[in-house]
């Protein structure tokens, strides 16, 4: 039976502003090996390089409840490895990460345990706003002069959330971010009433009880003047043609967001097919059972685009766009497409404002651009719906504005003639 090699590390390729590293627990195993986040096992999940490595020196009393916190980590996935037989790396986290101890019903103890839960899974964004959303009850807490610790999700009624929200809205928060951080909440709740611990007629957000706030977005997209002027821009300035280049990308791939693009591979090119494949990076935990394959054709003007950003030959796991590397934690890349992607669209803001479009461009609008131009160049809602990988015709509704004002009044026309006919 090949062996098992497993033990705690201290992960130098990323690093905190304070400073410090992520401690990771490292797991070898027939030539592949894989590195997990402790962050839900132990406030010690970030240290610096010195205190690692006055933790780990047995010389060293100093630091004594760190070494012994890593240790006991270190034996139980010594041990959890060499009782599975044969060993997976699947099986292996399930046991290690998922059988934790009893889980805790708290408002705060319960985000962190969730959010915890999506760090492992390398849900950063979701992690991100489970974390918000806790600080932000917290916060409104304190304010009440309410133990976070002992305030369990039970507790919720529906007049909590109401002040809760009149106290949010008064701090400076949006309706839009309360939405977010009670609809978390919400996540929260429901999964105490699946597993029993909370009947359903005691939620607070039963009907009549509290009413999750929703502001519908508007939707913007370029009238065709505004893409001409956009494709016809002439610059000589690197950063406005990598924005425009990014935008027109976008716009050729049914919408794709800049998440999307950095995600692509050289597999994801399909020359012989000509078109290029891929599956939403939004959609590919949420709709596991069904994923919608985003196809785009692989047209001549994206082929060249792509090139001029890019690459379209390599190896079929390489990254089309030199952006992302395989190095990279999840962390680290989501962290990288956030700065790239408000480096572009800053440039693309600004190169719209001289170009004279008074529109508010940006990579949204490439997706409602496309969109709209399909039905009004007589396209269906079914067909953009498929284009745009939406599972139902209600969230493709929200993307379309409607026909332009030429389109109507030529609509207008055709039937005035048929009637006078």
């Amino acid at each position: 039976m090949k062996s098992v090699n497993v033990s705690v590390v201290l992960d130098q390729r990323s690093k905190l502003n304070d400073g410090r590293h992520p401690v990771k627990l490292k797991v070898y195993y027939n030539g592949s090996q894989k590195r997990y986040s402790l962050k839900s096992l132990t406030k010690y999940s970030h240290l610096s390089k010195k205190d690692f490595n006055d933790a780990m020196n047995l010389q060293r009393s100093k630091l004594l409840e760190v070494r012994t916190e890593l240790n006991l980590i270190e034996s139980k996935a010594y041990r959890i490895a060499h009782e599975l037989k044969p060993f997976s790396f699947h099986q292996f986290k399930e046991r290690m990460f998922k059988l934790q101890v009893e889980e805790d019903h708290s408002l705060n103890g319960a985000f962190q345990q969730y959010a915890d839960a999506k760090y492992q899974d390398n849900k950063i964004r979701t992690y991100e706003s489970y974390i918000s959303a806790k600080n932000s009850f917290n916060e409104y807490l304190k304010s009440q002069n309410i133990d976070n610790t002992s305030f369990q999700l039970y507790d919720i009624n529906s007049d909590f959330l109401k002040n809760y929200e009149r106290w949010a809205i008064g701090m400076g928060k949006s309706l839009s971010t309360v939405g977010v951080y009670t609809r978390n909440l919400r996540t929260l709740i429901n999964r105490l009433i699946d597993k029993g611990v909370l009947e359903k007629k005691n939620s607070p957000f039963k009907k009549g009880g509290f009413t999750i706030p929703a502001t519908r977005k508007t939707n913007i997209c370029l009238e065709l003047e505004e893409v001409q002027v956009l494709h016809n821009f002439n610059t000589i300035n690197t950063l406005y043609r990598l924005a425009v280049d990014f935008w027109f990308i976008s716009f050729l791939t049914n919408g794709a967001n800049m998440k999307d693009l950095l995600n692509l591979r050289i597999k994801d090119l399909l020359f012989d097919y000509q078109e290029i494949q891929f599956i939403r990076e939004k959609t590919k935990d949420t709709t596991r059972a069904d994923l919608e394959v985003i196809r785009a054709p692989l047209t001549n003007e994206l082929i060249e685009l792509i090139k001029s950003n890019g690459r379209i030959e390599g190896d079929r796991m390489d990254y089309v766009f030199d952006v992302l590397n395989g190095n990279m934690n999840e962390e680290e890349k989501t962290r990288t497409i956030k700065n790239y992607t408000n480096k572009v669209s800053n440039q693309l803001k600004k190169l719209a404002k001289e170009a004279g479009i008074k529109t508010n461009v940006s990579f949204q609008t490439a997706r409602h651009t496309f969109s709209n131009m399909v039905l009004n160049e007589g396209g269906t809602t079914e067909f953009i719906q498929f284009a745009l990988g939406h599972k139902s015709q209600r969230t493709t509704q929200r993307y379309l504005k409607g026909f332009s004002s030429n389109k109507k009044l030529e609509m207008t026309k055709k039937l005035l003639k048929g009637i006078n006919n």
